[in-house]
């Protein structure tokens, strides 16, 4: 039976988007007769795995850690698990740079070790798929790493897709960058397709490659994909911010957002729905108390809560508040919130300039540059929701199509919906 093995270090927990995207592509691929395998971190709760799945424990850091060099290699068995370790002893341009010309074990950093001596036990065949769903580029190197160790004529196809752009994915720089290291694994691959979550991606990575690259969307699971709107005709609308708590993604603007929405008193009643609850350090404590003032204007999700919790959120909400930082979250860079927000017919507000802004038409949402134009976003929609909410519901049925879990596994390993070989792979193949 053919493998389709996902390689993904920050496959760890029902965090961020790594283990709904791995199961949707697994599901896919079971049913495309292929046999899903995931080597992912250690730390993953196998209860979490579908039955289905192969789960192979692999990883015991992920991509957002620096791997140990060699001076930390030497040490840890003396001081074992430490963060001094990948802080002050962690894998040096240097070791990146001489591995690749006197390909060595002594210089392999310890994830990739570990990849390396898994895929060994493993021993995938030609047949079979690898994939890196959301792709970095110290997974890509370790991944070419071992490719360079084996007869090119026997390495099975190989399918890299990002959710970043290239300049803002953990580690950017590493090993040259993104696009060097994705040259790198091009040269020595049998079968090699690219792919990146949004248009912009696609777009930004071939230019920097020279590749052909596909746009490989997000992708729900079915429970979210079944949620309906609420349709709520009286009573106070409810606007989303769900996901990690971040800079990045608004902490700084939100309590102004929220400050000036309430102040405008709105034709209908909003109150905020924010998953930032649950944490202790002192940063957290610092924005909660900025929330302190709106009362019971703010009601706080966990942000560590289980999926099914994460979706009874989602479904309550009315508007989903997106006020991202473009410098972070350029058009390039993919975010699941909006997909959400887009296929569960929520309309959107949105900063310009980033990709969740590209998804917004003139019924299904309002973009902003700042906290006042956000707020007066949310204002607007308040005041005409129905409208708001026909564009939304005629944006997720547009949408829908382009998000099928099968059609868009195939796009990822080249294939057509039919499971043929794409006529682009058979030339990378020749």
């Amino acid at each position: 039976m053919t493998r389709t093995v996902f390689i993904d270090p920050a496959l760890k927990s029902e965090a961020g988007h790594h283990l709904r995207l791995s199961i949707e592509l697994s599901k896919a691929a079971n049913r495309l007769g292929h046999k899903p395998v995931w080597l992912a971190h250690r730390d993953l709760d196998s209860r979490l795995v579908p039955d289905f799945v192969q789960f192979v424990p692999t990883f015991t850091s992920g991509i957002y850690e620096r791997q140990i060099g060699l001076f930390g290699r030497t040490l840890r068995p003396i001081i074992g698990e430490r963060r001094a370790l990948r802080s002050s002893f962690g894998e040096r341009a240097w070791e990146v740079q001489l591995r690749r010309k006197w390909p060595t074990p002594l210089l392999n950093g310890d994830r990739c070790r570990e990849l390396i001596e898994v895929l060994r036990a493993q021993a995938p065949m030609k047949s079979d798929h690898l994939i890196i769903h959301s792709a970095d580029p110290q997974t890509l190197d370790m991944l070419s790493t071992w490719v360079a160790s084996q007869s090119r004529s026997d390495i099975p196809e190989i399918h890299v897709r990002t959710c970043w752009s290239s300049s803002n994915m953990p580690f950017a720089d590493y090993g040259g960058g993104f696009a060097n290291v994705l040259a790198r694994l091009a040269s020595m691959s049998r079968v090699l397709t690219v792919s990146a979550e949004t248009p912009a991606g696609a777009r930004r990575l071939a230019d920097e490659t020279g590749l052909h690259v596909d746009v490989v969307p997000h992708l729900l699971d079915e429970a979210t994909l079944r949620l309906q709107p609420r349709h709520a005709s009286s009573g106070p609308l409810i606007v989303g911010w769900l996901g990690e708590p971040r800079p990045e993604k608004g902490t700084r603007i939100l309590p102004d957002i929220i400050r000036r929405v309430l102040d405008a008193k709105p034709a209908r009643e909003m109150k905020f729905l924010l998953q930032c609850g649950g944490r202790t350090s002192r940063k957290a404590r610092k924005f909660d108390a900025r929330l302190a003032e709106f009362g019971d204007a703010v009601e706080k999700l966990d942000v560590g809560v289980s999926q099914d919790v994460y979706l009874a959120a989602l479904n309550r909400c009315d508007i989903l508040l997106l006020p991202y930082d473009p410098d972070v979250y350029p058009p390039e860079r993919g975010s699941g919130a909006v997909v959400e927000a887009l296929l569960t017919a929520k309309p959107i507000v949105a900063t310009a300039g980033t990709f969740a802004a590209s998804l917004i038409t003139i019924g299904n949402g309002c973009i902003g540059t700042d906290a006042t134009s956000l707020a007066e976003g949310l204002v607007r929609i308040g005041s005409d929701y129905e409208c708001y909410l026909r564009g939304a519901l005629e944006a997720r049925d547009n949408a829908r199509k382009m998000y099928d879990p099968s059609a868009t596994y195939c796009l990822l390993i080249g294939r057509t919906a039919e499971g043929a070989p794409s006529h682009r792979q058979d030339a990378l193949g020749a």
